[in-house]
Parts: structure tokens; C-alpha cells; sequence
């Protein structure tokens, strides 16, 4: 189902399976397991998506979202603005995304086409763990990622990928984070 929404929306699913909603500014109350699809053709500008359950989330190009919840999958299509709240929650991150983590043990799953990932307030999260997918960026252990993190010495850090681009730790300084902080996928 398509579910086109506008500005002060209040979206309530049940049990979701399939559900596609497009739009701006709306909130989504979401029940139960299953999935949802936000922001319909990459024009979604969705804020404050609430989930009562483990829902997997789908982002289109250009999405806009917060999320809320725990358990929870946000799965990005690229150049999306995101902060995820819960804890426990996973994120498949693509180019060109912004992520908050303002929650509690985020896993930040990373692939080859990520390009310029920028990811914020993850050394607040004592328990996130960023996975480099297939091994993106080269790196065969944790503990060479950490090692590999460069400061900017204005309280952020980059880890190079190579070719798959960069992630830019956000308020992140090397000495926030450890090998533990790390995992090869």
C-alpha cells in the first residue's frame, strides 16, 4: 500500500508488511514487525518515525528521518539525513548518508559504495560497533581500522576506505573509540 501524507500527519500502522509512505513532515506510529518503505520516488521528507517494535526500514534516495524505537533496521538508498534513537537498532548506511547515533549499541553496517559517510555522536555510544562490510576499505582486522582512524584535530576523525570513499566521525576523536569499536563483516 501507498500512503501519501503531508505536514502534521499522524500515521498509525498495526502490524506493517509492505507499506510504502510518501510525503513531508509526518509521524509514523508504528506496531509489530515488518517493513516500511519511506519517502515514495526519493521525495520523502519524514521526521520523527516512532516504532513500538522491530520494523525494518527502508529509506529512499534523499530521505530525511528520525527514528525512534528499539530493535529496529534502517536500510538506506543513498544521500539521506537519519538519527537513530533506540538502542540495539542496525543501520546499512550508502553514499552520501548522514547518520546521528543518538541511541545505545548502533551497528553501523558499511559496504563498498559508501563514498563520503558522515556519522555522528557514535563515541557517546560506548556499545556501537561500525562493520566494514566484505572488508571495505582493505582493513583484515579491527583493530587495523582503528588503527588507520586519522584526527582533524578539531575534535572529529576519517577513516579512509580507498576507493569505497570515507567515513567522517562527527565530535569522534580516535581516543573515543577502540578496536572494539570496529568489526570486519
Amino acid at each position: 500500500d501507498v500512503i501519501s501524507a503531508t505536514t502534521g500527519d499522524q500515521i498509525y500502522l498495526g502490524g506493517v508488511s509492505g507499506e510504502t509512505i510518501d510525503g513531508a513532515g509526518f509521524t509514523v506510529h508504528a506496531g509489530g514487525g515488518g517493513a516500511v518503505t519511506l519517502g515514495g520516488g526519493g521525495a520523502g521528507n519524514a521526521t520523527d518515525i516512532g516504532a513500538g517494535a522491530a520494523i525494518t526500514w527502508d529509506l529512499l534516495m534523499g530521505s530525511n528521518a528520525t527514528f525512534y524505537g528499539d530493535g529496529s533496521t534502517v536500510n538506506s538508498a543513498g544521500a539521506s539525513t537519519y538519527s537513530v534513537s533506540g538502542s540495539s537498532d542496525i543501520v546499512t548506511a550508502a553514499a552520501a548518508d548522514t547518520v546521528t547515533d543518538s541511541g545505545y549499541s548502533l551497528l553501523v553496517k558499511i559496504g563498498f559504495s559508501t563514498g563520503t559517510l558522515s556519522l555522528a555522536s557514535f563515541g557517546a555510544d560506548s556499545a556501537g560497533v561500525i562493520d566494514l562490510l566484505g572488508g571495505a576499505g582493505g582493513y583484515g582486522t579491527a583493530n587495523a581500522a582503528w588503527s588507520a582512524l586519522v584526527d582533524d584535530g578539531h575534535g572529529n576523525s576519517t577513516l579512509a576506505l580507498g576507493a569505497s570513499g570515507s567515513v567522517h566521525l562527527t565530535g569522534v576523536t580516535k581516543e573515543m573509540l577502540s578496536a572494539a569499536s570496529f568489526r570486519i563483516g
